[in-house]
């Protein structure tokens, strides 16, 4: 006879008691409200903006998942990234930056740390409190939300739902609670550091005004707002291309392919 160590006991019980909610709505709609989410020794911030009906719902087929490649902004354009076997070179720039740096932000949260731990602890806790402040609006619930890191620990640990650092698998636990609850799913975007409009809140800073949007950008918006998602997926679709030829260029090739 074999006996479970007891933390894989608990695990076993919390899964059977859990099992009822152990659902998925697949139709569950993407809203609207982009978040940027940021962290620092000092404090956290979040702020959101609005973008057209129906975009987040196509923007949410770039959103970073499980056995994602690192495309589309993840580690390989971040500078001294760990694990990247892209040479160095020119960094080109992401999709979710690019937008990011156009949109009109205003605060969502901001708090302030009582203890300097980990970056990748203080991101992980910034994201929580942004699905708490979610959850505790009851018209929020049961629709998907994109917010912006730049990390990509945090999105890499979200996608997986779990993570080999048992600091961050805490906070994986309570955020998993409030998705349970409430309905509320979290995917994720990335964009570089110096484009993420959170980082002033989370330094007791400000918002950085909005920069004049890319041609690509632009298009997008444009079509949005008229209802032309074909244009919209093709030129999302051809920006993701683009991406994918810089990182052949520079020698990492994939399948991978947004859903």
């Amino acid at each position: 006879m074999v006996i479970l160590p007891a933390s894989v006991r608990g695990e076993l019980l919390s899964l059977a008691v859990l099992a009822p909610l152990l659902q998925a709505d697949l139709r569950a709609p993407v809203s609207d409200r982009l978040f940027s989410v940021d962290a620092s020794p000092q404090g956290a911030g979040v702020v959101e903006a609005q973008v057209e009906p129906g975009l987040g719902r196509e923007l949410w087929r770039f959103r970073y998942r499980r056995r994602a490649p690192p495309v589309l902004g993840m580690s390989p354009f971040a500078d001294g990234c760990e694990g990247s076997e892209l040479g160095a070179g020119p960094r080109p720039e992401t999709l979710f930056g690019d937008l990011s740096e156009s949109l009109v932000w205003r605060p969502c949260l901001a708090a302030r740390y009582k203890a300097v731990r980990s970056i990748n602890i203080q991101e992980k806790k910034a994201r929580l409190l942004l699905h708490r402040k979610l959850a505790a609006d009851r018209s929020a619930w049961d629709q998907r939300y994109l917010p912006v890191h730049d990390s990509a620990v945090t999105l890499g640990a979200s996608a997986r739902g779990r993570s080999s650092a048992g600091a961050l698998n805490a906070i994986a636990r309570q955020e998993m609670a409030h998705g349970l609850g409430t309905g509320i799913r979290l995917g994720g975007g990335w964009a570089e550091s110096f484009r993420q409009a959170s980082d002033g809140m989370s330094r007791e800073g400000g918002i950085p005004f909005p920069a004049p949007a890319r041609p690509w950008v632009a298009c997008v918006r444009t079509a949005a707002a008229q209802g032309d998602w074909v244009l919209v997926r093709r030129v999302l679709e051809d920006r993701y291309e683009w991406e994918r030829q810089q990182l052949r260029l520079r020698g990492y090739a994939h399948k991978w392919r947004p859903v």
